[in-house]
């Protein structure tokens, strides 16, 4: 969406070290031409286009962005991130949301547009 003009900055939340250390690692190897970094709990938040993030670190910092500073969010483990206090995390931003989750039977109608937007099997992970 960056290199398509349609977004400026860019967030990608996981809900675990794992997770962002390799969203991190493939964002700077595939897009290494945007900026981009790892908000952690106590570090200064930076002025990058990408940022990733832990939901459980967002939670307590999302305050410190306007609603408009993203453009998208992007939510991996999504099924996890839309309920109760995480789901603050995710609806303080007017941005385009794209969830990734692999969904049990019904979990999709909690997401607009209530249905999935892609259903079936992949044959390895992407």
């Amino acid at each position: 969406m960056i290199q398509a003009g349609r977004a400026e900055r860019a967030l990608f939340l996981v809900d675990r070290d794992q997770l962002a250390k390799q969203a991190l690692e493939a964002i700077q190897d595939i897009l290494d031409q945007y900026s981009s970094y790892w908000l952690r709990p106590g570090m200064v938040r930076q002025e990058q286009l990408i940022t990733v993030c832990l939901l459980q670190t967002m939670i307590s910092r999302y305050q410190e962005f306007t609603s408009g500073y993203f453009d998208v969010v992007i939510a991996d483990e999504s099924h996890r991130s839309i309920y109760g206090a995480w789901q603050t995390a995710l609806t303080h931003f007017d941005a385009m949301h794209i969830g990734f989750a692999i969904l049990v039977l019904g979990t999709f109608l909690l997401f607009p547009p209530r249905r999935p937007t892609w259903l079936g099997a992949k044959p390895q992970p992407i």
